[in-house]
């Protein structure tokens, strides 16, 4: 799957959910994760992001938890990740993605790591202006097991500054490659959001 269609995905989970994009939808806590098909014909799992109240709760929930092989982590992205997986891990078969935008990105890294601790193979990862998800157990056990990860920022988004790494260690899954196409906007919450990312990863990864 290519960085273009991933981040297109990531775009369609949000709701309103696009259409004919997903042949499955699973509603868990503040979760939403939506199964489809790239244009390769494997499947791809799409974690919405931020959007609704609950979503910014869980966004402000930074105070680290451990999560057994994972180390680590953010405890409000974490919430509720284990029934999430355990209803997902049926649909995880054969070369499969994983990808998501802001909340939707850093749940997707701990999705990685749960597929990982599981031994279950991903082919990609794609994160599109993720948070900080946790500390150096999960990145490094993410890179080692993944083939492919691509985590973006794009000009001047400010959300992949959090989780903070002062005074808890949090880190990001791999370096972050910066799309640099600035929204028309003079507020930086502008660059963070879809209108100004997509074309961002287009520009960066022509199809």
């Amino acid at each position: 799957m290519t960085p273009y269609q991933a981040v297109l995905f990531a775009a369609a989970i949000y709701d309103p959910i696009r259409p004919g994009v997903f042949t499955n939808v699973i509603r868990i806590g503040d979760w939403i994760v939506g199964t489809g098909i790239a244009n390769d014909g494997h499947p791809v799992f799409a974690v919405a992001g931020t959007e609704r109240p609950e979503d910014f709760a869980a966004d402000a929930d930074f105070v680290p938890t451990r999560a057994g092989e994972l180390g680590m982590v953010h405890a409000g992205f974490y919430r509720d990740a284990l029934q999430v997986f355990a209803q997902l891990q049926p649909l995880m078969k054969g070369e499969f993605s994983i990808s998501g935008h802001s909340l939707g990105a850093s749940r997707a890294a701990i999705l990685a790591g749960l597929c990982a601790i599981n031994d279950i193979p991903v082919a990609g990862l794609f994160m599109f202006e993720p948070a900080r998800p946790g500390y150096d157990e999960l990145s490094t056990l993410v890179r080692g097991y993944i083939p492919s990860i691509i985590a973006t920022r794009n000009a001047r988004d400010f959300v992949p500054d959090l989780a903070p790494s002062f005074p808890f260690p949090y880190q990001h899954i791999t370096d972050l490659t910066n799309l640099n196409h600035p929204s028309t906007s003079e507020d930086p919450v502008e660059d963070h959001l879809l209108g100004a990312v997509v074309p961002g990863v287009l520009k960066m990864w022509p199809e």
